[in-house]
């Protein structure tokens, strides 16, 4: 198996005959899946939607939602968290969660980072400020790494007192 970068291959004969052949193999751009969501537009209607429009990768996209639906959007959809795999015409995949929210929410959150200081370090620190919102609260953090395919998930349950 060979990567994607450019090749001189050399064949030489029994007389020293020699010749030189040059070749490319690429690879298609990174696969995003794009999911979108929208919200429900009254108390109770059930009628939030969410739709992935993939880009990269190899055209000739399929989908599969948590729901069971394979098509591009979804509809009628009740506040909650929706995952959508798309996979391209070469069997690559991307996940992506997305998040229906209830009408008239009242939830906000003001993120602060600071940034790894060095090539490989973990010293990165993220601080997430909840503002609004009811008892329980559910915090996921998706960890996106270099050349991993899907996120790692890290989600916890998050009871306050202080809302």
């Amino acid at each position: 198996m060979i990567y994607y970068q450019d090749y001189a291959v050399s064949v030489m004969d029994g007389n020293n005959c020699n010749v030189v052949l040059n070749l490319s193999i690429t690879e298609p751009s990174a696969l995003f899946a794009n999911a979108s969501a929208t919200n429900l537009t009254d108390y109770g209607a059930n009628d939030g939607t969410a739709n992935t429009n993939p880009t990269g990768g190899t055209p000739g996209y399929s989908y599969q939602w948590s729901t069971g639906a394979t098509t591009q959007t979804i509809t009628g959809l009740a506040p909650g968290a929706y995952t959508v795999i798309v996979t391209d015409a070469s069997g690559c995949t991307k996940q992506q969660t997305v998040f229906v929210s209830a009408y008239n929410c009242a939830l906000s959150a003001i993120i602060s980072l600071s940034h790894v200081r060095c090539f490989g370090g973990m010293d990165g620190n993220v601080n997430i400020e909840i503002i609004g919102g009811t008892a329980s609260l559910c915090l996921c953090m998706e960890q996106w790494r270099y050349n991993t395919e899907h996120p790692k998930s890290d989600c916890r349950r998050l009871f306050s007192n202080s809302l």
